[in-house]
């Protein structure tokens, strides 16, 4: 203690534990002196103040014990100045890695919005039906990513999302952009907060995606109205989703592999990427149930798209 304080023999007699510190770190010392005299083993961190008023993080670690009806106050105290500049290093360099990363996502979300709104504008120009169908179904794609981005950044957690507001949110647009204005097609949503990473969450969304679109653009086709459900839920570490709709149901050769169209040879693509096992009926319309384990510890994406 003289050695590193600089004070002397003399001083140092008269001095309490809570006189070599300064601050909030008086009331935390006196408390941990007190806990300690009364049985409590554990460590605290202070800045040990010296006598020129420096001051340098240490480490203290003390007991209690009884002897001959005398009760001592036994401590340690160990310099951590290193430790603590190394961690200081490590958050500032986690803080610039989560500015790098919100920066990146910001721009994906907007280069994405860029695209979507070429595509839109595309589709309003053009005067093929065919070609506007085609046009306004890449959009819902790219659009479908760009919320994802959107989430991310507006939320500050670059590892994934919670998918129910996504859901709900792309759900929004889906309708508004998709729903034939003439018909009466409700939404059904039953949904639950769930956290899912990129890997999982960016697939996902574009199965989503084809199969919500699908269900405003053909099952209802020859009908004024109807409905169309979308239920996802969390069972233990399982994910389940489904969409049904009441509308003409698929045709009785139909098989998914099989089909010749873009939007589901990309869900049985993105199937695959998240090891989801997909069921498929058409008695009263049209259900998919999608099943596939959360997997939470994953982070980032690594999306491919494969036709």
């Amino acid at each position: 203690m003289v050695e590193t304080t600089g004070r002397t023999d003399e001083e140092l007699i008269d001095l309490s534990p809570a006189d070599f510190f300064e601050g909030e770190d008086i009331q935390r010392v006196s408390e941990y002196v007190r806990r300690t005299m009364n049985g409590f083993e554990g460590s605290i961190q202070a800045d040990l103040v010296m006598k020129d008023g420096s001051k340098e993080p240490y480490l203290y670690h003390a007991i209690a014990f009884e002897n001959s009806g005398k009760k001592y106050f036994l401590g340690t105290g160990q310099s951590v100045a290193e430790q603590v500049e190394y961690q200081s290093s490590l958050k500032n360099l986690i803080h610039e890695k989560e500015v790098l990363l919100q920066e990146v996502h910001h721009c994906v979300k907007n280069n994405l919005a860029v695209i979507s709104g070429f595509l839109q504008l595309q589709e309003l120009i053009s005067e093929d039906e065919e070609t506007k169908s085609v046009l306004l179904s890449n959009y819902m794609r790219v659009k479908s990513m760009a919320l994802i981005h959107e989430e991310l950044y507006k939320a500050k957690d670059f590892t994934g999302i919670d998918f129910e507001h996504y859901l709900n949110e792309m759900l929004i647009v889906l309708k508004d952009k998709l729903c034939p204005p003439e018909k009466n097609i409700k939404l059904h949503v039953c949904s639950e907060s769930i956290y899912m990473n990129l890997n999982q969450a960016v697939p996902l969304a574009l199965i989503i995606n084809e199969l919500v679109s699908n269900a405003y653009t053909f099952a209802f086709e020859g009908k004024n109205h109807g409905n169309v459900w979308v239920r996802f839920k969390l069972r233990g570490d399982q994910i389940y989703l489904s969409i049904e709709d009441d509308g003409i149901g698929l045709p009785d050769d139909f098989i998914l592999e099989e089909s010749p169209t873009l939007g589901t040879t990309l869900v049985v693509s993105y199937s695959e990427q998240i090891d989801a096992d997909i069921n498929i009926s058409s008695e009263k319309g049209t259900h998919y149930e999608l099943r596939f384990s959360n997997k939470t510890a994953r982070s980032g994406s690594n999306l491919h798209i494969a036709v």
